[in-house]
């Protein structure tokens, strides 16, 4: 049913690269220089809030808040918006292995990184029908302002809210978060901003 879905959310994003680089890069003020071994869109510096002093040095580290298309461009389940709003859906159908995230972060080039500071998500949640693929999976950052792990399980809830009361079709759903989930945010949860009452 969603067999087409990878291919054609990676065409759009790859077109897309550059007129949401604005979205969550520059609009923040935060630099992408030395990100030359990711694309830049999958990478940030400087927008990074930390307590304390790290073992690791952050700064030889990536931060992606967005996930290169290249790597992610997401993959879904061949499910129904019927499957996805049946309780306990996401948590029967969770399987990421340690060996499948090691091997995202090593995708990403992160090559070391202290507890917390990222979450290996699926770009296309398990709750919106987003497959455990490694084609999903990206190591987003926990640690950057105002977009993180944190603001886009934000967004989550609220597609999947949407999908259920059946307000937004779980293809549109599934398409927005794939595209660009910043993006995403601003539309779906506008009145909403990151860090002021999620």
């Amino acid at each position: 049913m969603h067999s087409g879905i990878p291919t054609a959310l990676a065409t759009i994003a790859a077109l897309t690269l550059t007129s949401v680089d604005s979205i969550g890069y520059r609009s923040a003020g935060v630099s992408t220089h030395g990100c030359a071994s990711i694309r830049a869109i999958a990478c940030e510096r400087s927008a990074i809030v930390r307590e304390g002093k790290s073992s690791i040095d952050t700064d030889s580290q990536p931060t992606p808040i967005r996930p290169d298309s290249t790597l992610t461009p997401g993959a879904t389940l061949d499910v129904t918006e019927v499957d996805v709003c049946t309780p306990g859906f996401a948590s029967r159908i969770r399987h990421v292995t340690a060996q499948a995230k090691r091997d995202v972060y090593a995708e990403y080039r992160i090559t070391e990184h202290d507890p917390g500071d990222y979450e290996v998500d699926h770009l296309i949640s398990l709750e919106l029908g987003g497959s455990n693929a490694r084609t999903n999976l990206w190591p987003e950052s926990n640690r950057t302002q105002p977009w993180n792990a944190r603001v886009k399980n934000a967004l989550e809830n609220r597609l999947h809210r949407m999908v259920c009361a059946h307000t937004i079709s779980l293809e549109a759903a599934q398409h927005a978060i794939a595209t660009d989930w910043i993006a995403a945010y601003e539309m779906y949860m506008p009145r909403r901003r990151p860090g002021r009452g999620i």
